[in-house]
């Protein structure tokens, strides 16, 4: 297990880091003088203005605060219940960039008239007005958000792989998804999105939900851990005694595919050009149409995918944006949350202690996990 420290709002501390993310959204609506300001109701845009969770039940997309941002005020607005907490544990560090306005609980109308008041007559604009604009800033990691980051990454990588090496067969998934939870709680780390499948349901379900089936040969488990409301995402499998040929041929070519689309995330890169990587992959390594089965990952953040890549549309991918491509072919997958560089990209969810595939794929040699045999 990672002993890593939890990086701290010093240096790039939480308050500048605030402070420049309104700058950026001020920018949204600097020429148009009828805007009064711009309201955030989302989790992951009110976590990634304060740092702070936006969550009581963590399922929930839409936040339990909203940040509303004007031309020269930052406003924290919530209900008498959260008021307290959000103040004291959430939004500590942000004394002075930020006023707090409490509404109650049993009028929620209130909340309205306060930003009326607030923005004086002018118009309110909303977080989806600017959706395309504003994941383009969310999405470029800042350099605290990458400090953070690259912990998340790390302990989650490695309370999964701990979990993994754990397994013992007789194990149900549902026993597994409780080891997983109580360690990634342990550090802070919220599991918003943990799939788990052993043996038979591994080749019949791309979204394994936990069940009571107990565990025989072969495990696969799938996590997204989300802190600070930035969300990544790995896969692990594991393997009791020797792996068959066809299941050691159908993992290589997973990888293979994963590691080609890595190499082809650049900066300036469109999306469109990775997904083409990988359908001519699927098809070149004999798995033509298994990338139909199930979507092939896309732009992380503070969404498990801010962006999928699909058929519709395509994003030009930047410098310090994270992605988390998860190719699969039946009964085997590849998944781990890669930071995009100049220069070379990093894989942030690589321990270096499970057992590694060094796959050729854009002139390097790209580590992708192996399945790791018990």
């Amino acid at each position: 297990m990672s002993d890593r420290m939890v990086p701290q709002a010093s240096g790039p501390t939480l308050k500048a880091d605030f402070e420049g993310k309104v700058r950026q959204v001020r920018e949204l609506f600097a020429d148009d003088a009828s805007v009064g300001g711009v309201l955030f109701e989302s989790q992951a845009n009110y976590s990634w203005l304060t740092g702070g969770r936006g969550f009581v039940g963590f399922a929930s997309e839409d936040s339990c605060a909203s940040v509303l941002v004007t031309r020269d005020k930052a406003y924290v607005l919530t209900n008498r219940i959260e008021a307290g907490r959000i103040k004291d544990e959430e939004t500590e560090g942000l004394e002075g960039s930020v006023e707090f306005v409490c509404s109650e609980w049993h009028t929620p109308s209130q909340k309205g008239r306060q930003i009326d008041e607030i923005i004086g007559g002018k118009a309110l604009r909303r977080e989806g007005d600017y959706a395309a604009r504003i994941m383009a800033v969310r999405s470029r990691l800042t350099e605290l958000g990458l400090r953070r980051a690259e912990w998340l990454c790390a302990e989650s990588a490695a309370v999964t792989e701990d979990a993994c090496r754990s397994l013992r067969p007789g194990v149900s998934e549902l026993e597994l998804a409780g080891t997983l939870s109580s360690a990634l709680w342990s550090k802070g780390i919220c599991p918003v999105v943990t799939l788990i499948a052993f043996d038979d349901r591994i080749r019949k379900y791309r979204h394994p939900i936990p069940t009571e089936n107990r565990l025989a040969k072969q495990a696969m488990v799938v996590m997204c851990a989300r802190r600070w409301g930035l969300v990544i995402s790995l896969t692990r499998l594991t393997h009791f005694g020797p792996i068959d040929a066809d299941l050691r041929r159908r993992h290589a070519a997973v990888a293979t595919v994963d590691a080609r689309m890595i190499a082809a995330s650049k900066p300036g890169a469109p999306t469109s050009d990775v997904q083409k990587v990988n359908r001519d992959s699927y098809a070149e390594l004999g798995f033509d149409g298994e990338w139909r089965l199930h979507h092939q990952g896309g732009m992380a953040g503070y969404s498990a995918r801010e962006y999928v890549t699909g058929d519709e549309g395509s994003h030009v991918i930047g410098a310090g944006e994270m992605f988390a491509w998860n190719p699969s072919i039946t009964g085997t997958k590849s998944e781990d949350t890669i930071l995009i560089r100049e220069g070379g990209n990093k894989v942030l969810t690589h321990t270096g202690g499970y057992g590694y595939l060094d796959v050729e794929a854009g002139g390097a040699a790209i580590p992708r996990p192996d399945i790791l045999i018990l």
